[in-house]
């Protein structure tokens, strides 16, 4: 075995060295360069293959040098390689897969300049072996995604779109799609068996519809522990049998006649002083049709006064990340109201069921350390502010029964763990419920909707009664009346 040692001493003794390695060449040894000028450290050829196509070489390549010298080079297609002599050169790209071929000159000629990085680029085109899924999908309520399986390979497919599954070998192969959701049903033939060709893409084609679902729930999917970018909200049935995406956002709140949802989209930038774009919603659940809210800009956590004249929502400031006001919007195109409050920040707003209080979430540090969120109470006219807890812990997420009685809310007052706890209108008389947070009402009040750390549950207020709704990162949930 030849190997090139590894010098740094002087400019005369490389030269001595590089002249024993050229004679080395010509016992066999493979990797040096061609012996016509004295190799240079500092003399490079900059190798690039550029491939279009599909079903890459996953083992590389190999580049001839002057046909003496072999230099493996990665799938990536990109590699310096120095020692290089000034002058002419000719290097040879090798190692090529069957399905791929060079389109540009192979070998080439090349004049290596001394001190210098010369770019050398191999044009190669690969064909793909395998299928061409489209799925078309009709009707409403669609779910994210349908389960495509070839053969024992899963994976998942958008609605409406296509996906090409490669690398197969030729030959017969099993498509189908995996079970949909109950609302939907594959219209075309499923499985379906194909002939796949070496170098060629078999088409195959999908045909799925879906109907309208019973929508009684909304309620938060928490993307930074799952698939999809940014915070999505989900729609399902009382039951939570049948769940379907509704659209990107947070917050949601169900018009008390049912037929609305108003919810928060809302994309903030303090680092660069761009301040917040974005605001309130408003969507048709059945037909997804959304419009912003007027005077809503910078808005989160929508809430409906009972007779669904007004939101309330926490305005964020346009200056400070920490700070938020409590507003009301008549939705008549009236201007937004801030209501007077002493606290940084609000958020989750809720009112009583007479429409004359707002119940929020509070806080009057900049710190998200214990004591630092409380919950506050004020009136819809913007008198009589107060605090209903004064406490170490953090108390977040008030929710107003719907008989006026109780206040539902999270806090860690008693342990580490958070808790759904309830208190009267004037913060007394707190009760512990079970482990959870951010609850909301049934509307009649028979039950509360709770979040846990794997989904969303609910429970009756005497405590008994609770039963798993949903599995996953989902909070913030939302009945319709």
């Amino acid at each position: 075995m030849c190997v090139a040692p590894r010098l740094t001493f002087s400019l005369k003794l490389i030269r001595i060295v590089v002249a024993a390695l050229a004679t080395a060449a010509l016992f066999g040894c493979d990797n040096t360069a061609a012996p016509h000028a004295d190799p240079d450290l500092a003399t490079y050829f900059r190798i690039r293959i550029e491939a279009t196509g599909g079903d890459f070489d996953l083992d590389g390549f190999e580049i001839v040098i002057d046909s003496k010298r072999t230099v493996p080079i990665g799938p990536g297609g990109r590699l310096d390689v120095n020692r290089v002599s000034a002058g002419a050169h000719e290097l040879r790209l090798g190692g090529v897969a069957d399905n791929c071929a060079v389109t540009s000159a192979n070998p080439v000629s090349v004049t290596a300049v001394s001190n210098a990085i010369t770019p050398v680029v191999f044009a190669m085109k690969c064909d793909v072996t395998g299928v061409d899924v489209q799925i078309s999908t009709s009707g409403v309520d669609f779910p994210f995604t349908f389960t495509l399986l070839v053969d024992q390979s899963q994976q998942s497919v958008t609605v409406n779109s296509r996906l090409a599954v490669t690398r197969l070998s030729p030959g017969g192969h099993t498509v189908s799609l995996g079970q949909p959701p109950d609302n939907c049903r594959i219209l075309s033939e499923n499985p379906v068996t194909v002939a796949v060709s070496y170098r060629s893409l078999t088409p195959v084609a999908f045909d799925a519809t879906c109907v309208r679902t019973e929508k009684r729930l909304a309620f938060v999917l928490d993307s930074i522990a799952s698939f999809h970018v940014g915070n999505w909200i989900l729609i399902t049935d009382s039951l939570a049998s049948n769940i379907v995406p509704l659209t990107d956002g947070d917050g949601p709140a169900w018009s008390p006649d049912g037929s609305k949802i108003a919810y928060s989209k809302v994309v903030c930038d303090f680092y660069y002083g761009t301040g917040c774009t974005g605001g309130l919603i408003m969507i048709d659940p059945a037909t997804r049709e959304t419009n912003a809210i007027g005077n809503g800009e910078a808005g989160r956590d929508p809430a409906w006064s009972p007779d669904g004249t007004t939101l309330a929502f926490s305005r964020l400031s346009k200056t400070r990340q920490d700070s938020s006001t409590l507003t009301l919007l008549r939705l008549n195109g009236s201007v937004a109201t801030p209501l007077p409050s002493v606290a940084l920040g609000v958020g989750k707003p809720s009112w009583s069921s007479d429409g004359r209080r707002i119940v929020f979430e509070c806080r009057f540090t900049s710190s998200a350390g214990p004591g630092s969120y409380e919950i506050c109470l004020i009136n819809a006219d913007g008198t009589g502010f107060v605090r209903l807890t004064v406490d170490a812990a953090v108390d977040t997420s008030p929710a107003w029964s719907p008989d006026g009685t109780r206040i539902a809310f999270s806090s860690n007052r008693f342990g580490p763990k958070v808790e759904i706890l309830f208190m009267d209108s004037a913060g007394d008389n707190v009760t512990r419920l079970t482990p959870g947070f951010a609850p909301s009402w049934w509307p009649d009040g028979s039950k509360l909707v709770l979040s846990n750390d794997d989904g969303l549950f609910t429970i009756r207020p005497d405590g008994s009664g609770l039963t798993r709704l949903t599995t996953g990162r989902h909070s913030r949930a939302t009945i319709r009346p």
